[in-house]
């Protein structure tokens, strides 16, 4: 659903090194470094969108989203407001313990849109974009809500190693 994908590395070797440091010890060093290189991507593969603001995916703990974070060092180092868009309103399970055929699944109707979307173009931002599964559902709801477009931007794309889904 969303216009197009940008992402400054492969899930794989230092950068997932780099990312789980993000994601699990909030190293600030790290996820200033992830908005750096995700700014360059963004611009690099959306040169002539002109962003109206960036928000990204939410968590039910949005003090220790690194998701939010990596968005507040992008706003500042692009000038682009930072709205919270979108609140994770449903519980759900961590994705990369989901089967392929349950990651849509495991995200549908657990974020509802906040905020003044209509009419704006939006990049969302998330960490880590495996299937897109969250990145669909989050962007499923900004359209619902009149936004013009939806644009995404990952620290990194994973490559999903599907495995037999009755494990």
């Amino acid at each position: 659903l969303f216009e197009g994908l940008s992402a400054p590395f492969e899930y794989k070797d230092s950068a997932r090194k780099m990312i789980l440091r993000a994601k699990n010890c909030k190293d600030y060093d790290a996820i200033r470094f992830i908005a750096k290189k995700m700014v360059r991507a963004t611009f690099n593969v959306f040169p002539d969108v002109r962003f109206d603001c960036v928000c990204y995916v939410p968590s039910q703990d949005n003090e220790t989203n690194q998701s939010r974070m990596i968005a507040e060092y992008f706003s500042k180092q692009t000038s682009i407001n930072l709205e919270h868009l979108l609140l994770q309103t449903g519980k759900k399970e961590p994705q990369h313990n989901q089967p392929y055929s349950m990651r849509k699944h495991n995200v549908a109707g657990i974020y509802t849109p906040a905020g003044d979307i209509k009419d704006k173009q939006i990049l969302l931002i998330d960490d880590i974009c495996t299937t897109g599964a969250t990145l669909n559902e989050c962007t499923a709801q900004l359209l619902s809500k009149g936004a013009k477009s939806v644009h995404c931007c990952v620290g990194a794309i994973s490559e999903y190693k599907k495995r037999d889904d009755n494990e």
